[in-house]
């Protein structure tokens, strides 16, 4: 009598095919065949925007035609990216800034509770400030859904941007909405979408995994791709193939950079870097929930969590 228990073998195709005929008989079951997506090439290093620069670029996020000329094409935003969070101090107060030095800040946001929710920062507060007046005003308000669930699958809504338009004598607003889309199939899946009036107007992506600002040193690069025309998630193109960019992160320079090449990014600049501010604030707090998770499980004799190794 044999021993042991019986071994199955997979039944073979009849054409003599090395496959198992589970996958190559059924055309319901077989695995769909691989599609490469090409990505975006590596950043390359610019020079950091002078303040005759950012002169330029301010009165395109004006919304007025600088020096009484036409736009000027391939011309580059450059600035690095800070963060002045106290971060030792609950709840959270994102303090950021993209400018050519920490001290001299283009963009700024400073977070402060909302009126929806008291024991979360979910305000944003986003200036802009003249390179050579040196004054600022605020150009943007993004606000955080309160009580939010960074877990979420589908299509999640984040929070609110309001940009400011100022007239000679008036003020206008103009309101944007950003979401999420996870765990999803369409070309939307793992983007950040920034809609207005039922119109996408960017989306942003992760080239590699970003770990959240809390990450020393950091790394990932975000992009924000320009929107084919749709107003479903699948009448989207996938922006990760999408060429030219309306502006990208890189975390993995040795002091994160801020790139926009795009002149349509220019003269949007306000609400990409509202809708930005935001995304980095909420990718960071979940990342901060995921360190949280994986210490418990830690200390109940788990596997060490990633940073530890």
């Amino acid at each position: 009598m044999p021993l042991g228990r019986p071994i199955l073998v997979s039944p073979r195709s009849s054409t003599g095919d090395p496959r198992t005929a589970i996958f190559h008989s059924n055309p319901t079951t077989r695995p769909l065949p691989y599609k490469h997506i090409p990505s975006p090439a590596k950043p390359s290093i610019h020079n950091i925007s002078s303040d005759s620069d950012l002169s330029y670029f301010n009165a395109l996020a004006n919304g007025s035609n600088p020096f009484e000329r036409s736009i000027v094409l391939g011309a580059t935003l450059a600035l690095h990216i800070f963060r002045g969070t106290d971060t030792h101090l609950l709840p959270v107060a994102e303090r950021l800034t993209i400018g050519p030095a920490s001290g001299a800040p283009y963009y700024s946001a400073r977070a402060t509770p909302s009126t929806l929710c008291g024991y979360e920062c979910n305000s944003l507060i986003v200036a802009r400030r003249h390179p050579l007046s040196l004054v600022s005003r605020n150009v943007c308000e993004a606000e955080i859904r309160p009580r939010l669930n960074l877990f979420a699958t589908g299509i999640v809504e984040i929070g609110r941007v309001s940009r400011f338009v100022y007239g000679e004598k008036s003020l206008t607003r103009e309101d944007y909405l950003l979401t999420w889309t996870n765990g999803t199939t369409g070309p939307l899946d793992g983007c950040w979408s920034l809609w207005q009036a039922g119109r996408a107007v960017a989306h942003f992506y992760e080239e590699k995994a970003f770990k959240g600002l809390d990450e020393d040193p950091g790394q990932g690069i975000i992009r924000a791709s320009s929107s084919s025309r749709g107003t479903e998630p699948q009448d989207f193109k996938n922006p990760r193939t999408i060429e030219t960019d309306l502006a990208y992160v890189d975390f993995e320079t040795r002091v994160p950079t801020f790139v926009s090449s795009s002149s349509q990014g220019h003269m949007l600049m306000d609400v990409i870097v509202g809708a930005l501010f935001m995304l980095l604030t909420v990718a960071t707090r979940k990342e901060a929930l995921v360190r949280q998770q994986e210490d418990v499980v830690w200390q109940h004799r788990g596997s060490p969590p990633p940073y530890f190794k």
